[in-house]
């Protein structure tokens, strides 16, 4: 086998680190029917073959915990404070049953004292500028950053409008 994979090669080695399974794998990839799942367990035998599922599956893990990060903080970030507000009205009863259907997902903190409730939010900028940073590819950069300012500049009151 030479140094480099053929085509069939990586799409069997991109097809097993999807699916972990050769059949399907080497089906995928566009082996014959006939010995597919024999060549399915031949190709897993290759040690050049291993390495590069392994390499896939390790970039599929990293880019899964990156977007399921990112998808949390874009939430944290653009989440209603709706819920959290009537936690400040809600006596200790009313809390028991009406906090289970509650999205609080952008509450950082929250306090009960006998003078009242105090909540904290999250940091609704750091979460999108976390985005950011966790963002390799520069148009999604780009397109964070536009998001950053856009919040930014209605925290500040400044909607874009031309007196």
């Amino acid at each position: 086998m030479s140094e480099k994979l053929n085509k069939k090669q990586e799409d069997f080695c991109a097809a097993y680190a999807a699916t972990s399974n050769a059949y399907e794998a080497a089906r995928l990839a566009g082996y014959p029917r006939a010995g597919r799942e024999l060549k399915g367990l031949r190709l897993l035998n290759d040690a050049k073959i291993r390495k590069r599922i392994d390499q896939l599956t390790a970039q599929r893990k990293k880019t899964a915990a990156k977007d399921f990060a990112i998808n949390g903080l874009l939430r944290a970030a653009l989440c209603g404070a709706t819920d959290a507000v009537k936690l400040l009205t809600m006596d200790d009863e009313e809390l028991k049953t009406a906090v289970e259907g509650m999205d609080l997902f952008c509450i950082a903190e929250i306090k009960r004292q006998k003078g009242g409730t105090e909540i904290k939010f999250i940091d609704r900028i750091k979460a999108l500028e976390a985005i950011c940073r966790l963002s390799e590819d520069e148009s999604e950069r780009s397109g964070a950053a536009e998001l950053i300012k856009a919040v930014t500049d209605s925290a500040n009151g400044d909607f874009g409008d031309e007196d």
